[in-house]
């Protein structure tokens, strides 16, 4: 078990269930569960996993009984870090990008489970920012590793990149601002 005592976030991987979660205290609640995931939440840097639990807090906000890329998004966004001010030098603001979302996908049913799965394109997203730090040398995941691996992902089915494409944002785009 990993734990994050500025965030008050905890991380653990039941090896018998396959399951990883992250729960959380005030000020931050929090709970998801990511079935079959593995070491996932391991590997994240504490800012990705404070985007992480802003993603299933939005998705919460929607009703929405899973996180996806689109949660992803808005939870970089949320969080204010690196990914949060490539994504703003690029002109796409949380506001935009929150009414881009809801436009396509739009609110949930109320739930009343309070565990939300990542989806198997969060899970896949998470792998190709795993090899984005990896590039890089780095053992971790950061939230600018996350925001590329979102946009690395070959299938453009996905919410958040098709957002992210609307507003003419693209993979070159980011890493150019990353870089800058």
């Amino acid at each position: 078990m990993s734990s994050c005592p500025c965030l008050r976030l905890t991380s653990r991987y039941d090896v018998e269930t396959g399951v990883a979660a992250i729960s959380g205290s005030s000020p931050m609640p929090c709970r998801f569960v990511v079935k079959d995931a593995g070491r996932m939440l391991e590997i994240l840097t504490d800012q990705a996993r404070r985007a992480f639990v802003l993603a299933e807090e939005y998705a919460s906000s929607l009703n929405h009984p899973y996180i996806g890329t689109e949660h992803v998004l808005v939870g970089l966004l949320d969080e204010g870090g690196t990914a949060a001010c490539a994504l703003e030098s690029l002109g796409a603001g949380e506001s935009t990008i929150r009414s881009g979302i809801e436009e396509i996908i739009g609110r949930g049913e109320p739930r009343t489970t309070s565990a939300a799965p990542w989806t198997k394109r969060t899970e896949r997203v998470v792998r190709l920012a795993k090899a984005a730090a990896a590039d890089e040398g780095r053992e971790f995941v950061g939230t600018p590793h996350l925001l590329l691996g979102l946009l690395s992902d070959d299938d453009d089915a996905g919410v958040a990149v098709r957002v992210l494409g609307s507003l003419g944002v693209t993979k070159d785009a980011v890493q150019a601002a990353l870089a800058a």
